[in-house]
């Protein structure tokens, strides 16, 4: 599962929040190519999900301004977003920003090995 969100345009004082949550993943990875914004007033935070509800969350520096180099996060499970923006200069002076983010699937169960185990009389027994 893979997938993309873009503030190109943006307004004066917006306030908007993502949760980025595939289901039954190995990994997310989520990459932010792209961050044009007022400096110091307007933001993206992004916070690594520590739980399958995101309940649980590591909250990492703020991004404004501009963005040098992709920055690049890897989760368990997924990643929370908020972006807010004052209410002073917006677009067209600056150019938003962008990210993506794909899952690894996990991986499936296959056929079980087949093993021995003992009954509570010490008999032993094949599992299939």
């Amino acid at each position: 599962v893979a997938g993309s969100i873009r503030r190109a345009v943006y307004g004066d004082s917006e306030a908007m929040s993502w949760t980025v949550l595939p289901p039954v993943v190995a990994s997310v990875r989520l990459t932010l190519d792209a961050l044009d914004t007022e400096e110091g007033c307007d933001m993206l935070a992004v916070a690594v999900c520590l739980d399958e509800t995101c309940a649980d969350r590591d909250v990492r520096p703020a991004f404004s301004g501009a963005l040098a180099a992709p920055a690049t996060f890897v989760s368990q499970w997924g990643f929370h977003l908020e972006w807010v923006s004052d209410f002073s200069i917006s677009s067209p002076l600056f150019l938003g920003w962008s990210l993506r983010w794909e899952s690894t699937p996990a991986r499936a169960c296959g056929p079980c090995p087949v093993g021995t185990y003992s009954d509570a009389l010490g008999a032993s027994r094949a599992e299939v």
